[in-house]
């Protein structure tokens, strides 16, 4: 007897879909944070020129440490910078440090003297940068000193504009953050951060829409240009046997997972995003020049979004996440449950797979991919999602289990989000 497969599409709404693009005069661009240039990267910038209106890129990292400053240069490929035809800034990131900020102090004038570098180096190579931006999250009570750094860098800089990242924090000094801000040419303000859960389980954000929102007006009344950061990443949490939080990577999935700890990891959410981008289309505060995105997505970044998701999320639009689900006979007799990810917007797998039949009965069967299968219903299996999952890019296809059923017979199929 010929087995017959009834094969059911269910589309799964997951988050809510704009219905009209915002109108977005506002700029998009774009963070490339690698230290190492690789073809990927390379690839991703011509990729993405087209969706951007321009990129800042890490040129130099500095460690202060008490014995001295380590300082890393990036080698970056200037000729896939300028093929771009994007403005470009470039970005020295300083790690923590506490001060001193005086004209005579190492960290300083190492600061000084690797910004000269950095401008050579670009100006060696034809680029002449659009600004160079300062990555260094001071602690909220050294704004004074930050303050300082800034009016030191303007002679070196020259006609180069001065560029900042800040911290949704440093507002609750409002007098100390706006002498900050008038420092510079323009401010970043990063919208996006984690908050030390306290339980492996707790429910976690890389970043609110509403409160990203509300730091963007908030920002707004400090007579300044900036951007609004919002993240594309994900971090991979680490806990040990007792629950604590123990490791945080937001750059890397580790190369060897310890044994003895549990891992999550925390994604930007799409939708959220997408709201942010739709609602600031809707309504810009003043002084607000649009998106800078953490980061570009590259081929090969594990701890980021996939093009398809990022191009999707940009428009302001959350579409409609949708999953295809398949009955699939093998060879074997057995029955394959498939799912097929069919939306632009990544998404994690459905929670349930429901599969019922009438007149057969089950012979064997198995979950896959941390589905286990729940038998207690009469002619029915369920295989049930049992732990955090990815987000899936579209055309993602995942069995989740398999069943043996005798005689051969109809299968209806349902999915739960």
């Amino acid at each position: 007897m010929q087995t017959t497969i009834a094969l059911f599409s269910y589309f799964i709404i997951l988050s809510i879909c704009n219905s009209a693009q915002a109108t977005q005069d506002f700029s998009q661009t774009a963070y490339v944070w690698q230290r190492n240039w690789t073809s990927a990267v390379e690839t991703a910038i011509t990729a993405h020129q087209k969706d951007l209106n321009g990129l800042s890129v890490l040129a130099a990292e500095i460690t202060p440490t008490s014995d001295r400053n380590y300082v890393v240069s990036v080698a970056i490929n200037y000729e896939a910078l300028l093929r771009s035809q994007l403005p470009i800034t470039l970005v020295v990131r300083v790690g923590s440090y506490p001060g001193p900020f005086n004209s005579e102090a190492e960290t300083t004038q190492c600061l000084l003297d690797t910004v000269r570098k950095v401008l050579a180096e670009s100006q060696r190579h034809g680029l002449i940068p659009l600004a160079i931006e300062i990555d260094f999250d001071a602690a909220t009570s050294k704004l004074e000193g930050y303050r300082s750094w800034l009016k030191q860098l303007r002679a070196p800089l020259g006609n180069v504009s001065l560029s900042l990242t800040t911290l949704p924090t440093w507002m609750t000094r409002p007098n100390a953050f706006a002498e900050l801000v008038k420092s510079a040419d323009h401010f970043v303000l990063q919208a996006h951060s984690i908050k030390r859960p306290d339980y492996p389980d707790d429910a976690i954000e890389l970043c609110n829409a509403e409160q990203a929102l509300a730091w963007a007006a908030q920002a707004a009344t400090f007579d300044r240009p900036f951007q609004l950061a919002l993240p594309t990443y994900a971090y991979q949490l680490a806990f040990d046997a007792t629950g604590k939080l123990v490791e945080v990577s937001g750059e890397n999935l580790a190369a060897a997972l310890n044994s003895n700890w549990d891992y999550r990891i925390v994604r930007a959410d799409p939708g959220t995003m997408a709201q942010v981008v739709h609602d600031l289309g809707v309504s810009t505060p003043p002084n607000c020049q649009g998106i800078i995105w953490y980061r570009m997505p590259i081929v090969g970044d594990l701890l980021n979004w996939d093009a398809v998701t990022w191009k999707t999320v940009i428009t302001g639009h959350s579409s409609k996440p949708s999953w295809q689900v398949e009955a699939v006979a093998q060879i074997n007799g057995s029955i394959e449950i498939q799912v097929v990810q069919t939306s632009p917007v990544a998404s994690p797998p459905p929670q349930t797979v429901i599969v019922q039949w009438a007149d057969a009965k089950a012979q064997a069967w198995d979950g896959q991919r941390n589905y286990i299968v729940d038998t207690t219903q009469q002619n029915e299996l369920s295989w049930h999602r049992t732990n955090h999952s990815e987000r899936l890019p579209q055309g993602t296809r995942w069995t989740v289990g398999w069943l043996r059923i005798n005689p051969a017979t109809e299968l209806k199929i349902s999915i739960s989000p």
